[in-house]
């Protein structure tokens, strides 16, 4: 479980940001050679291998390429990827020789990373710090930009790190954050991850985060489950959805249009009602989105597994994309657990029927 009610909520958050933007992919290399003390931290369709320590704990449950060093200090590195818009590609300079690229992506770094650092709910202050390291670094063999900040969150200060390159009309951003107390400790790892890390086929593991429920458990007519025996809910959906287990959430989507529906169970840091436990995962939200980012739009007194719940319809906007969700929410145990419908907002009504199957069929063990 996670430490803190704060982070349970942020993770909530971060769990309705992706499920519209997972994409599939069906092929891999074979006989891939992993580097000796390391191992991977992809997620299923990554176009690039990012390879940690083996005392690093991989941080891919949310989508993004991850990994962390100790839970209770600050310490993560992870790799994103930003398809490169027309807009965001007629705003930086044009490619060119070594010199020419490295001017584009400064520029990018300069325009789009550091903002989206600086921008960040608590953030104060940021301070460019010299790095020795950051001229002619490369990024698998690709010319790349590397840039060092001292950035103060909620009064704390952390290093960021990050160095960035372009490949497959995109920039690759991969970012080390650490608390001053392991920066310096753990700076040569990281340095070893950027050795190492190479662009390659999109990868497929081995086998999935979590597993798929045991066969012979009872389930409704006309639907799939998509809990198993690690949770202490029965999670079904209509069979027209598609069950994933590329995340370690709970969840599933419609191929169509990608509207997902995830359950998540929370261990509150003290007793509060299921009233008390929205609001505060909206205060999260606002935090992330910033003002005006949330529209409550209803709520009503629903059942969740025979058990009194809410139902919460709102809006929530991420960057210049506005989504709809539906969110159910119960306690059960000492546990608050949350069924969180996502879509657009043209889609959100159709599919409706169905999110109400779910909510119908959901059962407590």
């Amino acid at each position: 479980m996670r430490k803190g009610f704060a982070k349970g909520c942020l993770a909530l958050v971060l769990a309705m940001l992706l499920p519209l933007a997972l994409t599939s992919c069906n092929n891999t290399e074979t006989g891939e050679v992993i580097p000796e003390g390391m191992k991977i931290a992809n997620c299923e369709g990554d176009d690039f291998r990012l390879y940690v320590p083996t005392d690093w704990n991989e941080n891919t449950a949310y989508g993004i390429a991850g990994a962390y060093y100790n839970l209770d200090v600050q310490s993560t590195v992870s790799v994103v990827k930003y398809l490169i818009t027309e807009e965001m590609n007629a705003a930086l300079p044009a490619k060119g020789d070594a010199a020419a690229l490295r001017q584009r992506l400064e520029a990018f770094s300069l325009q789009y990373c550091r903002p989206a650092i600086s921008e960040q709910p608590l953030v104060s202050g940021l301070k460019v710090e010299e790095d020795e390291d950051a001229s002619e670094v490369l990024l698998d063999q690709l010319v790349a930009h590397r840039a060092h900040y001292l950035v103060t969150v909620d009064g704390q200060n952390l290093h960021y790190l990050q160095v960035i390159g372009e490949k497959n009309s995109a920039f690759y951003v991969f970012t080390y954050t650490a608390h001053p107390d392991l920066y310096e400790a753990l700076l040569p790892s990281v340095e070893r991850m950027l050795e190492e890390f190479i662009f390659a086929d999109p990868y497929l593991p081995d086998e999935y985060p979590r597993l798929p429920a045991e066969e012979g458990t009872p389930i409704p007519a006309g639907m799939a489950v998509v809990s198993n025996a690690d949770v202490d809910f029965h999670f079904y959906v209509p069979v027209t959805w598609e069950v994933e287990y590329k995340q370690e959430i709970y969840s599933a989507y419609l191929a169509s249009d990608r509207s997902n529906v995830s359950v998540i169970p929370y261990v509150p840091d003290r007793a509060m009602s299921v009233i008390d436990f929205f609001e505060l995962c909206k205060n999260e939200m606002v935090k992330v989105g910033g003002e005006g980012s949330f529209t409550l739009l209803s709520q009503e007194e629903v059942t969740l597994g025979g058990r009194a719940a809410m139902s919460y319809v709102y809006t929530y906007r991420v960057g210049e994309t506005v989504y709809q969700y539906r969110q159910v929410i119960a306690a059960y145990k000492s546990m608050m657990y949350s069924l969180t419908y996502t879509a657009t907002p043209e889609n959100f009504e159709s599919h409706m029927a169905d999110v109400d199957a779910m909510i119908g069929a959901f059962v407590f063990r």
